[in-house]
């Protein structure tokens, strides 16, 4: 080979480059589409693919040269995701779900914490860059090989940083042959706009986004910077004074920026992002590309890799290169070392620069649960930025400070940093006021030390007494008492094993400023201790007032709060409640749950919500519903899941006397017990009456249905029984009254119960069509059933028990009507459940049966035909 570059860009473009003489026999096999695998300086196999090539001829002859991209470049681009929205979920979660479909699968993913996205109709590649841009993190694509050369497997690898801080030093006359700094003002903004997810409008679009504009920040409340209620816009004002446009009057004004976050939809979350954007782009970004000699392949604590930290020092420019960085991007000259060059950027000697990262590194180990050693991150900064610092020297020659006085520039230049020392003591300033003129913050004479800020590992005094100057506001330290006043009363006390609030005796008409309540150390007797000893520790709080309330704050949006209450007793009234947290609207979901246990369900992950018994109360719009579904009630969980066996049960007692109660409410896995014989249902005569094994079930006292022992069912209407159901599958019903007495007659007002069915359209000829009846039809007719066409002239024949002829022309419905096989009665006495009614199981509840006569001639007074009943 002729040539060979690598470049590799931190979450960016990896190539490989490299030339072959046209001429070389191995020339031809080299085409484009070629995958080529390189295990890289690591060992780990890297998979390029031929995607250009130009060939050239000069005085070294015909050469061929190809440009290859990453294999994860050309497939991953060509991999669509439809619809995929990872929500507050991890980087190795959402990377699963958008590799899902490709030939790729998720390698090495560090714990980058949780955050949404979504990916809708874009590519694959895509979708990993909104994971960076979510989650953080950066990416490196890698393959496994065979034996035989082919690919195994294909890995995405997202780590929180590439390389490592490895001490590697570039020194001029050692192994950096050039240095070339670029400053780039153009990105810088010193204040932004922020703007979330659009709002959701009454026809399901999005309408304006949201902003941070009714969020309040002080610093006072330790908020990173002032930002006060009604203002878009949130601003660093050291960064305007270093970078922002000079006015006329020499005073700066902001470079703008808007901020957008579309997964957003909480202001105060908005705010917190927005804030910390301003911090990535309100410094210049300054990079350094330098050529440097590769000596890895002689000395191992020489190696460099994509990602590292390294130092770069070179004294003999203008200004002093001593800057600490990252290698950005790296180029490698695989087969001359010397011709590596390297950039580095977000150089820590850079003041901005060395803030965000002590922060940062701060940031990510409270997140990870690490120790913060806070101070030596502090010491750090100090250090950092003593020894980076531009200074200018000035020996009582300066213009406007006679003594020794050293600025981070000459002062024609308009520094905003320096240091001053007299023999009357010392000012400090870190940044400028409007005017131009030093913010001078920390002042040192004989006296003492005078400073907006102190950072102290150790304080040793035997009194601290902090008076806000001209209030009578004052924190008081003394032998392990930690008290506060406030306008000169005392407000909260310290020390020992509790803690104490003062009554404050605002909006009281009688007002006393004595104890409200205390938080401490409590302790009980357990039922084998003896004497003065108490074996059960714990928390205890108590209020010496009226009432004990524990719930949210809840701001109106202009810096007033009220209470939300979730527990609150009260002991003057005697009242004692419990909530839920307030909804912001009725559609809002709440939910509250009581367990019996907590260990069932935080070991049984893969359980429902209730493992042990429980309680759920919830209103609201049930969450993931769809449809959307409303829900309000309360829901009690019974029995458990670690044993099925458990008969678990839902009571209620009576208490009759002193340690005397009765069960009148009892519900388990298979019984509902009732006590009362009577159970009334609704405020009026609605009631359920259970007497003597007979129940009835009463919409007032003479409607209701009435259910016998023997499994008859009646049903009463005014005081009568109008329909019957038996327990041999039969009834009785549409009741008459016949001289003086009710009577029961079939669902249809018919003497008997009949049968019929109805075959419309049906095609017949003139030698007949034989017409079969369905099988239980046939069979509950038992061949008593007549047939009537629909027209005239069409005649019935040959009738069996399951057939008959039909014969005729064209089309004809039929009519086929016959009584219920075992059935002859006509009427039947009603009033025999009276007696049910009054004496319970022991009435007699045979049925009596009016048998008809059999009518054997026609009526000659009527003409009309009557069939003989079997």
């Amino acid at each position: 080979m002729l040539s060979v570059i690598l470049k590799e860009k931190i979450n960016g473009e990896v190539s490989l480059t490299f030339s072959v003489p046209s001429d070389h026999p191995d020339s031809e096999q080299i085409k484009y589409g070629n995958r080529i695998v390189w295990h890289d300086m690591d060992n780990i196999p890297r998979c390029f693919v031929i995607s250009e090539e130009e060939e050239s001829h000069d005085s070294n002859g015909l050469i061929r040269e190809f440009y290859t991209e990453e294999l994860a470049v050309c497939e991953l681009n060509d991999d669509i995701v439809t619809d995929v929205r990872p929500n507050n979920t991890t980087a190795k979660d959402a990377l699963d779900r958008i590799l899902a479909n490709s030939l790729w699968e998720v390698g090495t993913v560090d714990n980058l914490g949780t955050a949404s996205t979504n990916v809708y109709y874009e590519s694959a590649m895509a979708g990993i860059q909104k994971v960076i841009e979510s989650w953080g993190g950066e990416v490196r694509f890698r393959v496994s090989i065979a034996d035989d050369n082919t690919i195994t497997g294909r890995y995405v690898d997202l780590f929180e940083r590439l390389g490592s801080d490895t001490g590697k030093r570039f020194e001029y006359s050692k192994d950096l042959t050039s240095v070339t700094r670029t400053v780039d003002m153009k990105s810088v903004k010193t204040a932004l706009y922020g703007r979330g997810k659009g709002e959701e409008t009454d026809s399901g679009g999005y309408g304006r986004r949201i902003t941070f504009k009714g969020v309040e920040w002080s610093k006072l409340d330790r908020d990173p910077t002032e930002k006060p209620a009604g203002q878009e816009y949130v601003e660093d004002f050291v960064a305007m004074t270093r970078w922002g446009h000079r006015n006329p009057d020499g005073t700066y004004r902001h470079r703008y920026g808007v901020y957008v976050n579309e997964e957003i939809e909480d202001p105060e979350e908005l705010l917190q992002e927005t804030w910390k954007q301003l911090q990535e782009v309100n410094d210049p970004l300054i990079t350094y590309e330098m050529s440097v000699v590769n000596l890895e392949h002689l000395y191992d604590h020489e190696v460099i890799r994509l990602g590292d930290t390294v130092r770069v020092i070179d004294n003999n420019f203008a200004w002093d290169v001593r800057v600490e960085a990252r290698v950005i991007e790296l180029e490698r000259d695989l087969l001359r070392p010397e011709n590596t060059s390297v950039t580095l950027g977000n150089a820590v000697g850079e003041l901005g620069n060395i803030v965000r990262q002590i922060e940062s590194k701060i940031d990510k180990k409270v997140a990870t649960g690490d120790v913060v050693d806070w101070l030596q991150s502090e010491l750090d900064l100090a250090k950092k930025r003593v020894i980076s610092a531009t200074s200018h020297l000035y020996l009582g020659d300066s213009q406007q400070y006679p003594g020794l006085f050293i600025p981070n520039a000459k002062e024609s230049d308009s520094p905003t940093e320096a240091v001053y020392l007299t023999s009357g003591g010392m000012l400090l300033s870190d940044s400028t006021l409007p005017d131009g003129s030093f913010n001078w913050r920390t002042a040192i004479t004989g006296k003492g030390i005078n400073a907006n800020e102190i950072n102290a590992g150790t304080l040793n005094a035997e009194l601290v007494n902090i008076q806000s100057i001209g209030t009578d506001r004052s924190i008081y330290l003394k032998d392990g008492q930690f008290k506060t006043y406030y306008n000169g009363k005392h407000s909260l006390s310290v020390g020992a094993y509790s803690m104490t609030i003062y009554d404050h005796g605002m909006y009281d008409p009688n007002p006393s400023y004595t104890e409200a309540g205390t938080v401490g150390l409590m302790w009980l007797s357990s039922g084998s201790d003896t004497g003065n000893n108490s074996s059960y520790r714990g928390l205890g709080v108590v209020t010496y007032k009226d009432f004990i309330n524990l719930g949210f704050a809840k701001s109106d949006g202009n810096g007033e709060y009220t209470s939300q209450p979730i527990l609150r007793v009260n002991r003057a009234s005697k009242l004692s409640q419990f909530y839920g947290p307030a909804s912001d609207s009725k559609d809002d979901y709440i939910d509250m749950q009581i367990f019996a246990d907590s260990r069932p369900r935080s070991e049984n992950t893969q359980g429902g919500i209730f493992d042990a018994p429980g309680i759920r109360i919830h209103r609201g719009i049930f969450p993931n519903s769809n449809p959307s579904s409303y829900v309000s009630g309360v829901q009690v969980y019974i029995s458990d899941y670690e044993d099925q066996g458990v008969e678990g049960s839902f009571k209620v007692n009576l208490i009759e006397g002193e340690s005397n109660y009765n069960t009148i409410f009892n519900l388990d896995r298979s019984h509902l017990y009732i006590e009362p014989t009577l159970l009334q249902i609704g405020p009026d005569t609605c009631k359920i009456n259970v007497h003597r094994n007979v129940a009835r079930w009463q919409q007032s006292d003479s409607n209701y249905i009435l259910q016998a022992s023997n499994g008859n069912v009646a049903i009463y209407a005014g005081g009568q029984a109008k329909h019957t159901f038996y327990a041999n599958g039969t009834k009785s019903g549409g009741s008459i009254e016949l001289d003086g007495k009710n009577w029961g007659m079939s669902p249809i007002d018919s003497p008997r119960i009949l049968i019929e069915d109805v075959i419309f359209d049906q095609e017949i000829k003139p030698e007949g069509v034989t017409i079969t009846l369905d099988e239980r039809l046939s069979k509950a007719l038992d061949g008593k059933y007549d047939v009537f066409p629909s027209r005239g002239d069409v005649i019935v024949t040959d009738k069996s028990a399951n057939s008959f002829v039909v014969q005729g022309e064209g089309i004809v419905s039929l009519r086929i009507i016959g009584t219920r096989k075992g059935t002859n009665q006509y009427f039947e006495d009603m009033s025999i459940y009276e007696d049910i009614v009054e004496e319970g199981n022991n009435a007699d509840t045979s049925r009596t049966k009016d048998q008809p006569n059999k009518s054997k001639a026609n009526s000659a007074s009527s003409g009309e035909s009557t069939r003989d009943h079997d």
